[in-house]
């Protein structure tokens, strides 16, 4: 099953999870934002985000902004086979829910086997690498923008401090309280933080800024 169809399925799931759940992610085992250095490029992937999550060309469609390639293996099943006891039925291939699970934990995909990487994303129709620049007209593969900041809606972000939120600015809106591109990327600014980033991204700094994980 594609991520595509795999992430649809999973949202409803995710959202019930609780949120001291989603607050372990940094330090956690599940952080790998030092454990991965491409020696040819130079770069270590400091993100702890990017692994499974993208903000630009993350897999088209999917929410939350997935960005695993899926597990091209095929899995042996648990059956009654296995054990007299089992009385109840089960798969022929993994749920979406596990299958997510497996992206990284298959034992044969690479933990950087990602859709949208620190060097650019690949595309779904051919896929090849395509350097970072366009974001094209399909934005749900993207940060959602245009979206009235409230954290009474949804707890799991940081307060709002005069229009802004960690120094990040809040445009737009009746109440002035909008992300917009412009909350993340400096137009005027390519070289501090690239690309045209706001603030460092190491350790998803950035992201963390809103996101409470």
């Amino acid at each position: 099953m594609r991520a595509k169809t795999l992430l649809k399925i999973l949202t409803p799931a995710l959202l019930m999870i609780s949120g001291a759940a989603y607050a372990t992610i940094a330090g956690s085992l599940h952080d790998l934002s030092s454990t991965n250095t491409d020696p040819a490029a130079g770069l270590t992937l400091k993100n702890i985000c990017l692994y499974c999550h993208a903000p630009h060309n993350a897999v088209p469609g999917a929410a939350p902004l997935w960005n695993r390639v899926d597990s091209t293996e095929t899995f042996i099943m648990y059956t009654s086979a296995n054990s007299v006891t089992l009385d109840m039925d089960v798969a022929g291939a993994p749920d979406p829910f596990s299958a997510a699970c497996l992206s990284c934990h298959d034992g044969i995909t690479a933990l950087d086997s990602m859709v949208n990487t620190p060097y650019g994303y690949v595309t779904a129709a051919t896929g090849n690498v395509v350097t970072w620049g366009s974001v094209g007209l399909d934005l749900r593969d993207d940060h959602p923008i245009s979206i009235a900041y409230d954290t009474s809606k949804d707890p799991e972000f940081n307060a709002i401090v005069d229009n802004a939120v960690g120094g990040l600015p809040l445009f737009a809106g009746t109440g002035s309280d909008q992300v917009e591109c412009a909350t993340c990327h400096d137009v005027h600014d390519q070289n501090t933080y690239f690309p045209f980033l706001r603030a460092t991204n190491d350790s998803s700094a950035l992201c963390l800024t809103c996101h409470i994980k």
